[in-house]
């Protein structure tokens, strides 16, 4: 009969118990018991982390994951951070996640790793041309380079038949209106 800590129940958690193995003694053995030692070792837990591939539009793209034990038990929780930040990402990058556990009474600290891509969104670019009559008199085209919800991204350049000299003359001119792009939105055009 063995006892671990004074219970006769083995052990499951991780943990060092002192055993005492008795034995009763038969008709031809006496009575002796014996003590030992028994560690139980934490165990290392898997972590496993979902990152992803998304287009900025101007709400953050946080990282999943989980963390499972031995037989398959969720453990948790996790905690993330993106580029050594714990603010989830939100614009245009990449992003190394890294997912933590801290660690429990049986499981060891562990973590998993994971990418956060987050690409430039494509802004919608228009031009607005006119009709004039000559009048000596520059006339440019007009536009707008929108983003996300509406958003004005600002200024554009025109060119008039390749170049960037406003039209004077009597003619008939293309017209490319041009965003260069920013941080959040990738370089666009409109005709």
């Amino acid at each position: 009969m063995f006892t671990y800590d004074g219970s006769q129940t083995a052990p499951v958690n991780a943990g060092t118990y002192a055993v005492v193995g008795n034995y009763l003694g038969s008709a031809n053995y006496l009575a002796g018991s014996a003590n030992a030692t028994l560690t139980i070792g934490k165990a290392t837990p898997s972590v496993a982390v979902n990152g992803g591939t998304f287009t900025y539009d101007g709400t953050s793209h946080p990282a999943t994951g989980s963390i499972t034990g031995v037989n398959g038990p969720l453990l948790g929780p996790l905690t993330f951070t993106y580029n050594g930040s714990s603010d989830e990402p939100v614009t245009p990058g990449t992003y190394n996640v890294v997912a933590s556990y801290a660690g429990d009474a049986n499981y060891l600290a562990a973590s998993g790793s994971g990418t956060v891509v987050i690409n430039k969104a494509m802004p919608t670019v228009t031009a607005a041309g006119g009709t004039f009559t000559y009048d000596g008199a520059a006339h440019a085209a007009s536009g707008t380079a929108t983003g996300i919800g509406g958003e004005n991204l600002g200024p554009l350049t025109f060119t008039y038949n390749s170049g960037s000299q406003l039209p004077l003359n009597a003619g008939t001119y293309a017209v490319v209106a041009s965003f260069a792009g920013n941080e959040n939105y990738a370089s666009a055009s409109g005709n």
